[in-house]
């Protein structure tokens, strides 16, 4: 036996790890699409009119899970949209928080481009990572953040007319 071939090889660690979360997610998706199986009005069983695969970002790569489109509204209720996607809504930003909030984390801490070679460097992502997806999911999340505070933002900025008013006469 070597130290080099004593174990995996990183490689191999990395496709496992991919491997477990592909099973892991695709199992939540279908507990999550059995609450979408049925009408909620009639109760009777939605009908599928295909599938397609919807990429999710992880710390472990882009994975693909299957989404199925089904009919929005029983067909004696006729609606202008006929099929959704129910793993869209959970899912809007196809991107999970742990990856979110490592890209936001070290953005915060460093430029785009060097969070982008950390998260290579650190972390097994599959897939190679563009700085500029980095800023936008931090903007995403930042703009996020401050439409859950709603009003209470208000409240951050300490407003005293003395503290903005500036001396002419030091000038």
């Amino acid at each position: 036996m070597k130290p080099e071939t004593l174990s995996l090889t990183l490689a191999e660690d990395k496709a496992i790890l991919k491997g477990i979360r592909q099973i892991v997610i695709q199992r939540q998706a279908g507990t999550c699409l059995a609450s979408y199986r049925q009408y909620p009005d009639c109760g009777s069983r939605r009908t599928s009119k295909g599938y397609h695969d919807l990429s999710l970002r992880t710390v472990f790569g882009c994975l693909k899970v299957k989404s199925p489109r089904l009919l929005r509204h029983c067909e004696y209720r006729p609606h202008a949209v006929k099929t959704f996607s129910p793993l869209a809504a959970p899912l809007p930003e196809h991107t999970t928080p742990e990856l979110l909030f490592l890209e936001t984390k070290w953005a915060s801490l460093r430029s785009y481009g060097m969070t982008t070679q950390l998260l290579e460097d650190v972390v097994p992502v599959g897939d190679p990572l563009n700085a500029f997806t980095i800023r936008t999911h931090v903007l995403d999340t930042a703009e996020r953040l401050e439409r859950e505070l709603d009003e209470e933002q208000n409240c951050f900025i300490v407003r005293i007319p003395t503290m903005w008013m500036v001396d002419s006469s030091a000038m």
